[in-house]
């Protein structure tokens, strides 16, 4: 309400809408710096391309979620068939999960919104497909002693026990529901044998 519009006054912009589908340039494992192709089930997801969606989103207005949901700003994905739960969309980027009943081998992953779906592109699925959390000088490590993050001032030595995040480890026990929000105290141990070696050994 303004004095020369007392019974209220409103402004608006609209901007030109597009109508082109979108489009598909890479599926690859959403860990930065980390450019892996194969995905595991459960694993994260990071899709590259144009027209992904009109607006972009993510969860922060989302409280108490018991799942992720599947769709966001109207735009959805499937993989294998599978609608795969979402965690951001936005034009050039949509970030997500490869549901745990998408079977090994190639699969395809097709982005739809409004305007229509995208063209199949096609990843390749396998039960287990490591990814580690990497930073800018590597991959992101703490000492389980203190808790302290391993940097180029604060390696680590024979005998420590180190603590590495990742994502692509497969099926867990109990299992996971695809998409399901759990609490983070609880442990879900791998299904798949897990061997590491550092510096190759």
């Amino acid at each position: 309400h303004t004095a020369d519009h007392p019974g209220g006054a409103a402004r608006y912009q609209l901007a030109t809408g597009t109508t082109t589908l979108p489009s598909i340039a890479s599926v690859l494992t959403a860990v930065p710096y980390a450019a892996i192709s194969t995905l595991a089930p459960g694993s994260n997801f990071a899709i590259n391309g144009t027209n992904l969606a009109y607006a972009g989103t993510d969860l922060s207005g989302f409280n108490n979620l018991l799942a992720l949901p599947v769709s966001l700003n109207g735009v959805s994905v499937t993989i294998g068939g599978v609608p795969a739960p979402l965690t951001a969309v936005g034009p050039t980027l949509i970030l997500g999960q490869i549901p745990f009943n998408v079977p090994p081998g190639s699969q395809p992953v097709v982005v739809t919104t409004p305007n229509g779906a995208s063209t199949a592109f096609t990843i390749n699925v396998a039960n287990a497909a490591p990814a580690l959390l990497y930073g800018p000088d590597g991959v992101v490590a703490n000492r389980q002693s203190d808790n302290s993050a391993i940097t180029q001032t604060n390696q680590a030595t024979g005998g420590d026990v180190i603590i590495v995040t990742a994502t692509g480890l497969g099926q867990t026990t109990p299992s996971l529901n695809t998409g399901a929000v759990v609490a983070a105290n609880q442990a879900y141990p791998v299904l798949s044998d897990i061997n590491a070696s550092i510096g190759g050994v």
